[in-house]
């Protein structure tokens, strides 16, 4: 859900609940589970879709993007550092 959210964060895209969902395979009901405790992490918020509002729009705050990005960065690092033990 989160890489879904950072890609489409990153592209300028809407997020609503229904599509992430769908984005990550699991149940609506579990999508809402996690959605609620990553809002409590701080790492996403919600807000009504201006067009339709029966649909609900997910955000990456700035928290969850440096999140997501802190973790991409580390990936990067343990790979630098297998390409010089090999």
């Amino acid at each position: 859900m989160l890489l879904d959210l950072y890609l489409r964060h990153s592209a300028g895209e809407p997020s609503s609940v229904s599509s992430l969902c769908l984005a990550s395979g699991i149940p609506q009901s579990t999508g809402l589970r996690w959605l609620l405790m990553l809002e409590k992490a701080g790492l996403i918020s919600r807000r009504a879709d201006p067009v339709d509002r029966r649909r609900t729009l997910i955000d990456l705050t700035s928290i969850g993007e440096a999140k997501i990005e802190a973790v991409f960065a580390g990936v990067d690092s343990v790979r630098s550092r297998e390409r010089r033990a090999s």
